[in-house]
């Protein structure tokens, strides 16, 4: 069989495994997270009025996906939660060919095949790939422009770049997380060896996206919240507190180690700097003073993911860089030793690993919750290609592990907690890597076994993948996506909450409850404007978690931006003497075990106060979202 048959055979199987685990039963499950609010200016732009809130707030976030939501709901109709689905499956499903296409150029065929295959049966795609959000096209437009932004720096043919534009283009206007996709301009740059591509034009290249995604998305996505500024008793910033004598010997024990560490390492190995490109040389530097910096103010983990920049990036051999590197190996390796005797003495073991683990928030422990053997081989290869003498061939994987890598610090660096879906564009080269891990650890194993054919490998891997014992990832993972029910039990690392909660039952109820003159108060108001109708009066919640979704009314009022829903800032029972008819509380399984999260203390007691007296009018799907009336007779 020739290449391009047998390409066209595997496109063909990824296709046949990938489509069904994200169709079937599409519409089943009731939207939850976020859904509704992708759907809101889609049907709003279906319906002739343009893609806009209920409260005629515009909405340009992924603006090409409602468009195509928009579509889909005109042809399915756009009361049918599929419709909104519809799109973002199909992206799914074209991710994972291009996954196969694009990680050839990085590791391999044996690897791809397995790594798209991963990415089939994947357990966290499958869930955004079932969900009416952006994030599955964002990550096929990032795929696709980071292979074709790699492969015109590697060859040096511009049809490459011809691609690249509006695949990076299609990135960043689906998700502001798109602007990393110019990191892959400057890979070919900082890595070992020689692009054919001139740096003049990938740096133009990478500026210009960077500068025009970043435009766009603050003069335009964002002008209509410029427009609903939050409200005036938002409070300001509080003033930073007068620098203590801690902090200032923090800061000078930083500057010491850094300076310290980048000058031994320039001295010690000053072949290997004039091995490497002059931005390589920079990226080096830079890596050397960050773990110094890191190392000697006790973030241990931070030191070591330079580190491990560091040597992925360092030309030349390694089999002496031991013995020469000694200084600057001590330089980083006492001082984290130090730190964490007396972080783990002054904070006892877990609270000393916390201690020392804050910078870069460590995603890697929530990843390491929804994939473990994944996360682990990718690290395995990390190390292996740190100590491994760079060359011009595995320049591809060097640049995966960076890729895979750089999103995870990024993302870290700016955000204690933002929920792993914004470490998406990290996970097609976590699996890429982990997938060149895979083919190599059984091509190891069975090396020793006669007559042993690289298919041989590539079918033990296929059992391996599909088995589920990799976590994350298999036929069992992605059935059980695929019949999933609410209430039922999920990983929260993946699917963001315990289990899927049920809004639409409990709005489908409450609209047929509620008569004109009837109030409703909704714990999450968006979700039930979209099953219930409108108008949902009161969101309960506290002022500091709803504060950057709030403007404020000429009369004072404080309202949501989405749906104009009024804050709730008093006792819901104050609303009885005034309400013409019946009051009526909608739960939300969202805010299940959260409640000192997302309510303020008064209104988790009195929630709680209601659920111990009280019985619900009715029990969502997920048997924790509850409809209460709060004036109806006792039945």
């Amino acid at each position: 069989m020739s290449a391009r048959n047998a390409t066209i055979l595997v496109v063909v199987l990824l296709t046949a495994v990938a489509t069904p685990l994200r169709v079937v039963n599409l519409g089943a499950l009731s939207f939850y997270a976020d859904e509704e609010t992708s759907a809101m200016p889609a049907r709003s732009l279906a319906e002739g009025n343009g893609p806009r809130m209920p409260t005629g707030m515009e909405y340009r976030r992924a603006l090409p996906l409602t468009w195509l939501n928009a579509g889909a709901a005109r042809l399915v109709g756009v009361d049918a939660d599929v419709a909104y689905r519809i799109p973002t499956a199909v992206f799914g499903i074209l991710t994972v060919a291009l996954f196969f296409l694009a990680v050839r150029s990085f590791g391999g065929s044996r690897a791809a095949w397995l790594a798209a295959l991963m990415l089939a049966v994947s357990e966290w795609h499958l869930v955004f790939s079932r969900q009416s959000r952006m994030y599955v096209a964002f990550l096929l437009f990032f795929i696709a422009g980071a292979w074709a932004i790699w492969s015109w720096a590697e060859t040096g043919k511009r049809r490459w770049l011809v691609v690249a534009i509006p695949m990076a283009v299609g990135a960043v206007t689906m998700h502001q997380l798109g602007l990393m996709i110019v990191m892959f301009a400057f890979l070919p740059l900082v890595l070992p060896g020689r692009a054919k591509s001139s740096a003049v034009g990938l740096v133009a290249f990478a500026i210009l996206i960077a500068l025009g995604g970043w435009a766009y998305n603050e003069y335009f996505v964002l002008a209509p919240y410029f427009a609903h500024p939050p409200p005036a008793n938002a409070g300001s910033a509080p003033a930073a507190p007068p620098a203590s004598s801690a902090s200032v010997l923090l800061v000078s024990l930083g500057a010491i180690g850094g300076i310290a560490t980048l000058s031994a390492a320039t001295v010690t190995l000053r072949k290997e700097y004039t091995e490497a490109t002059m931005l390589g040389r920079l990226s080096l530097v830079l890596a050397a003073t960050t773990a110094g910096v890191l190392a000697w103010i006790g973030q241990i983990y931070g030191a070591c993911l330079a580190v491990i920049f560091y040597l992925i990036l360092l030309p030349g051999e390694r089999s002496t860089l031991l013995q020469r590197a000694r200084l600057p190996i001590a330089l980083v390796a006492v001082p984290c030793v130090i730190w964490m005797v007396v972080s783990v003495l002054g904070n006892g073991l877990r609270g000393g690993i916390k201690a020392v683990s804050e910078f870069p928030y460590p995603y890697p422990l929530y990843l390491a919750q929804q994939f473990p053997v994944i996360l682990l081989m990718f690290g395995g290869a990390c190390l292996v290609l740190a100590l491994r003498r760079a060359n011009q061939s595995d320049r591809p994987l060097r640049a995966a592990v960076l890729a895979g890598l750089l999103p995870i610090v990024a993302v870290g660096a700016v955000s204690r907690w933002g929920g792993t879906r914004y470490l998406f564009a990290a996970y097609p080269f976590l699996l890429s890597v982990a997938s060149v891990g895979l083919v190599s650890v059984i091509d190891a194993a069975a090396k020793r076994l006669p007559s042993w054919k690289p298919f041989g490998t590539l079918v033990v891997g296929t059992v391996v993948v599909l088995s589920g014992v990799l976590g994350g990832h298999g036929v069992y993972q992605a059935m059980r996506v695929v019949n999933l029910d609410h209430g039922q039990p999920v990983n929260e690392a993946v699917h963001m909450y315990p289990f899927r909660p049920d809004h639409a039952s409990l709005g489908r109820f409450l609209r047929e409850q509620r008569s004109q003159g009837d109030l409703v108060i909704a714990e999450d108001p968006l979700q039930q404007w979209w099953y219930a109708g409108d108008p949902i009066d009161y969101w309960l919640r506290s002022f500091a978690d709803s504060r950057a979704f709030l403007y404020s009314t000429p009369t004072g009022e404080l309202r949501d931006i989405y749906v104009g829903s009024q804050l709730l800032t008093s006792s819901p029972d104050s609303l009885l003497d005034m309400a013409a008819g019946r009051v009526w509380l909608v739960t939300s399984g969202e805010t299940a075990g959260l409640r000192s999260y997302f309510l303020d203390t008064a209104q988790a007691r009195w929630l709680d106060s209601l659920e111990t007296a009280t019985e619900p009018a009715f029990v969502g799907r997920d048997g924790i979202s509850k409809v209460f009336c709060l004036n109806c007779p006792p039945r």
